[in-house]
């Protein structure tokens, strides 16, 4: 079944989020694939778990908390066609079923990183490396202490 969130108020107004992975969490850091960037929006805020055929809303204990029909919910809530999910100061709306395929997906599609690719994405330099290259430029002095 196709679900998509369609943001109503806040942050991202008129975007639409396809939703068609099992997980997706909701939040501000750049790692989630449903980012808002809003500082009412903790950096993980909340989950979308897909169960059976309707995606389940779990807070993840974020600051400001996760509001379904204007109630806040405290365990795992199944989603239903229409309800508005609240995050931070951001009102979406949750809609199943045929949807506004002609708008662009706003959900991201990221490749995890891994340690590998962190560690490739990392320089690391050592100061005999500054040292050398310094001098083949003539830019590194050495202080004169006899003066």
């Amino acid at each position: 079944m196709k679900s998509w969130l369609i943001v109503e108020e806040g942050a991202e107004r008129g975007g639409t989020y396809h939703l068609s992975s099992k997980i997706l969490t909701i939040g501000r850091g750049p790692a989630n694939p449903i980012q808002i960037v809003d500082t009412s929006v903790s950096r993980q805020h909340a989950q979308l778990r897909f169960m059976e055929d309707h995606y389940i809303i779990t807070d993840m204990n974020s600051r400001n908390g996760t509001f379904i029909n204007t109630k806040r919910i405290r365990q795992p809530t199944p989603l239903q066609n229409g309800d508005t999910v609240q995050i931070g100061n951001v009102v979406m709306l949750y809609l199943t079923g045929d949807g506004p395929e002609d708008q662009p997906d706003l959900v991201k599609s990221w490749k995890k990183a891994t340690a590998t690719t962190r560690f490739a994405s990392t320089i690391v330099l050592k100061t005999e490396d500054i040292e050398t290259e310094a001098a083949m430029t003539d830019e590194f002095e050495t202080p004169d202490v006899d003066s």
